[in-house]
């Protein structure tokens, strides 16, 4: 959707609105980076910025690939964001049209910045439908035209496919080495639940995505998984959902075991989601 930068940047966190305003300025001084068109993914389109936590996520049109000169100078702006105290990184992927306008099937060796470091020598993992999507049908426009004019190859049957893909590789290896960890671990000790928060609500993220056929943030699966999960799993909902906030920190090992069977849980009955049309009512859990 189009909006008025003036407007929105007047709903944005403070920190962001500060954050966004020192990032296109510094672009509006680097003429080696002709900048045509800028937007905002992630939790911010997605209405889930939580302060302190969450990161600016952004998709930069540029009219070409850049020379070794601009990707100097992207690496230099983001170099003085980082060290700038106090606001949320700025990560994102520089693009041209052409890209958006074909179906990432695989990932690319694009700029992209990664907590707050500029890479531009190795593929890069948001090269892929999930951005095409949230950006297609849930992108904020900073400057340029709306995503609605750019073409973007929103893809449904890549989508589900690298999702599915997610699950069967990065997730199921995730889950069977925080097992052995956790075996691993003396008795009485506690663990990280932020890292519970990443795995739980990780996977559910997607299981929403593989039945509704949106993209949705970090908190929403939790609210999706509780609709659909025996009562039983609720309580590890609750402290994926107050790590995600900062609520909670550390957690004991007996509720990161009930975790991972969830996560496992998950990934088994998302196979078999068909995805709805979002656009539908049917598509909304």
């Amino acid at each position: 959707m189009a909006v008025d930068i003036a407007s929105m940047t007047a709903l944005l966190p403070a920190a962001v609105e500060h954050r966004l305003h020192t990032y296109r300025t510094l672009l509006g001084e680097a003429p080696a980076v002709p900048m045509i068109g800028l937007y905002l993914v992630g939790s911010l389109a997605l209405c889930d910025f939580h302060d302190g936590v969450s990161d600016i996520d952004v998709v930069a049109l540029l009219p070409q690939p850049p020379e070794p000169e601009a990707i100097a100078r992207l690496r230099q702006i983001h170099a003085v964001l980082a060290q700038q105290a106090g606001g949320p990184s700025v990560d994102g992927l520089y693009l041209c049209p052409e890209h958006l306008r074909s179906p990432p099937a695989v990932p690319a060796i694009v700029p992209y910045s990664l907590d707050g470091v500029l890479v531009a020598d190795r593929p890069c993992q948001e090269f892929g439908p999930v951005t095409w999507r949230c950006l297609a049908r849930n992108g904020l426009t900073v400057s340029g035209p709306p995503p609605s004019a750019l073409g973007i190859a929103d893809d449904p049957d890549l989508l589900r496919a690298s999702q599915i893909k997610n699950l069967d590789t990065y997730w199921t290896a995730r889950i069977a080495r925080c097992e052995a960890d956790l075996a691993a671990k003396p008795a009485g000790t506690d663990a990280n639940a932020l890292a519970l928060a990443w795995g739980v609500l990780g996977v559910c993220r997607i299981a929403c995505t593989l039945e509704t056929g949106r993209i949705v943030s970090k908190s929403q699966p939790g609210i999706w998984a509780r609709t659909r999960m025996e009562p039983v799993w609720h309580p590890v909902i609750r402290d994926a959902l107050s790590a995600r906030t900062g609520a909670v920190t550390r957690l004991p090992l007996d509720r990161i075991g009930p975790g991972l069977a969830l996560m496992r849980l998950v990934i088994a009955e998302a196979r078999g989601y068909q995805a709805l049309d979002p656009a539908s009512p049917a598509g909304h859990p």
